[in-house]
């Protein structure tokens, strides 16, 4: 049996709170054993946020296996921890006051929920039906959905019949008749109502046994007010503990009030066990301890609306004082462990209206939440903290506070929205701004970066690559390895995207000669990927376009190699979508299929939604090589769709690539011509023209195939094409072989120069198809085993002979 209470939130909740207070408890019992070793097998995000319970070798081990991890990963580990968990034992696991529960842990439960494999799991979830009746609540969105998909089932709590009354009444060994009758009478059977007026009852000795007597008990209206008498009824102590234990939440440990009482530990765990003996307000929970040694018993109030009544009675002075001093205790008994409670830190100083102490516990705690995967809680601790700190002075301090909030306020932006939307743009740009009122600051260089990820992936290369231009010149002044490492990775990827291969090779050959496995494996948590991961991928695609196959596979190779070395998954999946682009160029379908189905299951199984899309795309592309074109016309449009709604812009290239091919598969020449004009229009537009070449390439074979098409449909014996067809094809064919010459890429200049020389054999000219495609030919010294290197090799003695 596992409990967690949700508590309710002054701001931006502490994402899966009440699952991990459950998995706590589970952890400080008998069952400790069994379930680290069962987290650490099936859930490692969840045992690293479990500090109790991770050693610090595991927490050094975990860190590179779980960072970066997404929310579904978190989501699916907990499922398959449970799963495990609960092979040889029922699990019940019971969540307390739902309606104020964090949206992650709701997104836990709707997984949950939904899962077909079995568990021995019984989640018993408890809420207020008024508190979420108001439109948009997602608690109300979960339930009706579980409900109509009958995976919940909802169990009103009904009221107390007047036996029901009677058998509590005898319980507490109370007269029966006619208490019960009065009292169900009076509460109409509400069982917190009930309660209280027995507690009442008690407390004023209005015990007996004649009927008339108890016809005019004064008793109050409501519960409130019934709750409001018993709390004047308790002696100063006990009124100013209870008031003071409010502060924390639901449940708190004597020596968090300690001090605010100016009592001894001691003398509060006394108090407070008498007040639980009684049964009155709270009950005991167990024993805590803090990082600092310190150990207390814990309580919790019996009800909420115990805790919201006395919570009600501070007054706004001594909100400030007790939230102020509770703060600090917390704060004290953690340490450097107070990250682990940032959230709860960051409301009692947002109360205490210690605004710098507050500003500095959201923004840890949105850290902690991103670390978690839980984007949407980051983003509400980041701009909570944003907001207070326009309460403090300016000065160069608020903003270096400033800009350390928005650096990771633009990451969750990034994870949640895209990397393309305008929230991304205009919190890098005001981190930009602050980086130029501080002048020579550590921050520009990310700041930079960010800006650039930006324009990047809305395809705007020119604003970009001046923004990395920069960095490059801010780290070669400062001659730091690990700056000029990135400046060069990421000029590496601008360059590659605009066509200038030579450049995009030196600078990814800089960066990798910068680059030690082991020094650098940590800027994998820092950027989202290992630099030298990237760096060998996209190098693999800038080799393989420049005309050496053999170097660029060998490249590919060394990037699946490393990351799984390196242990980064999205790694792993950017250096498997490399290796499936090189298995695909090389004409290798059957290394293609196997690469490509791990590619799908690792960004699937992680929920790496970009690499999902990309994976979709190859899947859409083996549809169509296989025989099932129109199954593979509808899969990329759909992700063709998502690339346009992102804004990535920089990805529909290749979006629209590989939809050119895909049609034309299907016989949808009309509809693959269009694309392939908008991804021209696109190239010219933004500047991402390193897929030009093979654009005009395409255009040119879609044009001989529409001509050819409609005189099959006028006449089916064969019949020669049009000249103005033919000419206009032609000119395809030069635009697609001049860009390559250009742009050094040797690759697509073979394959655009292939099909001019079959239009040429076509037209009677062999002897200069043949002389122009030989001499490309000649120019390779690898690679003739690729599909593009033989095919030109019987290309050449057809035209030969």
């Amino acid at each position: 049996l596992a409990h967690g209470q949700c508590i309710e939130q002054f701001g931006p909740g502490e994402p899966y709170l009440p699952l991990l207070a459950a998995l706590g408890e589970l952890g400080r019992g008998p069952a400790q054993d069994r379930l680290v070793k069962t987290l650490r097998q099936y859930a490692p995000t969840w045992l690293m946020q479990l500090a109790a319970l991770a050693t610090p070798a595991d927490r050094a081990a975990l860190q590179v296996h779980t960072f970066g991890a997404t929310r579904e990963r978190m989501l699916r580990e907990l499922a398959e921890g449970l799963e495990a968990l609960t092979r040889d034992t029922v699990l019940i696991l019971t969540l307390e006051d739902l309606h104020w529960s964090d949206p992650s842990t709701l997104d836990a439960l709707s997984f949950l929920a939904r899962r077909r494999q079995p568990a021995r799991l019984l989640v018993l979830g408890t809420y207020r039906p008024m508190e979420v009746l108001g439109n948009g609540h997602p608690l109300r969105t979960l339930t009706q959905d579980l409900a109509i998909h009958r995976h919940s089932v909802e169990l009103p709590v009904p009221l107390l019949t007047e036996a029901a009354v009677e058998e509590y009444l005898a319980i507490r060994a109370m007269p029966l008749q006619p208490l019960a009758r009065t009292i169900h009478h009076r509460t109409s059977g509400n069982p917190l109502f009930m309660v209280n007026v027995v507690e009442d009852l008690l407390l004023r000795h209005a015990t007996t046994s004649e009927e008339g007597s108890h016809a005019s008990l004064s008793l109050p209206a409501t519960i409130r007010q019934m709750i409001e008498r018993q709390i004047d009824q308790l002696s100063t102590d006990e009124h100013q503990l209870l008031v003071t234990a409010s502060a924390v939440g639901m449940e708190f440990a004597a020596a968090t009030i300690a001090p605010s009482l100016a009592l001894s530990v001691t003398t509060v765990e006394e108090h407070c066990a008498n007040l639980a003996r009684r049964e009155h307000f709270v009950r005991a929970t167990g024993t805590t301890q803090w990082p600092d040694g310190t150990t207390s018993a814990r309580f919790s109030f019996r009800h909420a609306l115990y805790h919201e009544v006395l919570y009600e009675r501070v007054t706004p002075s001594q909100r400030r004082h007790v939230h102020q001093q509770i703060g600090a205790r917390l704060a004290q008994g953690y340490g450097d462990r107070a990250e682990e409670i940032a959230a709860a830190l960051a409301v009692h100083f947002g109360q205490a209206r210690d605004y710098p102490r507050a500003v500095q516990y959201h923004g840890q705690a949105g850290r902690t939440a991103l670390g978690r995967s839980a984007a949407q809680e980051a983003i509400g601790h980041l701009t909570t903290a944003l907001d207070l700190l326009t309460q403090l002075p300016d000065s160069p301090e608020r903003i270096h506070l400033e800009l350390s909030l928005l650096m990771p306020l633009g990451a969750a932006f990034m994870n949640t929205r895209g990397f393309a939307v305008p929230e991304v743009e205009q919190t890098y740009a005001r981190a930009h701004t602050l980086c130029e009122q501080l002048g020579n600051t550590p921050h520009l260089f990310p700041v930079l970066h960010g800006l650039a990820i930006f324009y990047v992936v809305r395809a705007k290369f020119g604003t970009a690559r001046t923004l990395i231009e920069r960095s490059l010149t801010l780290a070669q002044q400062t001659q730091n390895p690990a700056l000029l490492l990135e400046a060069y990775k990421f000029l590496g990827q601008i360059l590659l995207f605009q066509g200038e291969l030579l450049g995009s090779r030196h600078s990814f050959d800089q960066a990798l000669t910068l680059y030690d496995p082991r020094q650098h494996r940590h800027y994998a948590f820092l950027y989202g990927q290992d630099p030298g991961g990237l760096c060998l991928t996209l190098l693999s695609a800038a080799l393989w376009i420049a005309g050496y196959p053999e170097q660029a596979w060998k490249k590919a190779q060394e990037a699946v190699a490393l990351a799984r070395q390196q242990g980064h998954l999205f790694t792993l999946g950017f250096a498997l979508l490399g290796a499936t682009m090189a298995h695909r160029w090389r004409g290798d379908e059957l290394a293609l299929r196997e690469t490509a189905e791990e590619f799908q299951g690792l960004a699937t199984e992680q929920g790496f939604a970009f690499l999902i899309t990309l994976a979709n795309h190859f899947r859409a592309w083996r549809l169509a090589k296989t025989g099932y074109a129109e199954q593979g016309v509808t899969q990329i449009c759909q992700d063709v769709a998502m690339v346009r709604a992102s804004g990535a812009e920089q990805s529909l290239a290749y979006s629209l690539a590989l939809s050119i091919e895909i049609h034309e598969k299907a016989g949808r020449i009309d509809e693959a011509l269009d694309l392939a004009e908008e991804a021209l229009t696109l190239s010219r537009e933004t500047g991402n023209c390193w897929l030009d070449a093979e654009l005009y390439q395409l255009k040119g074979e879609l044009l001989l195939a529409q001509e050819s098409k409609s005189r099959k449909l006028e006449n089916p014996s064969p019949q020669p094409l049009a000249p103005n067809t033919q000419a206009e094809a032609e000119e395809c064919f030069h635009k697609a072989i001049a860009i390559a010459r250009q742009q050094s890429a040797k690759s697509w200049e073979l394959r655009a120069t292939m099909s001019l020389a079959r239009l040429w054999q076509q037209q009677g000219k062999q002897h200069e198809a043949y002389q122009m495609l030989s001499e490309v030919y000649s120019w390779f010294t690898e690679g003739f085993d690729t599909a593009d290197l033989r095919d030109a090799k019987t290309l050449l003695e057809a035209l030969q002979h």
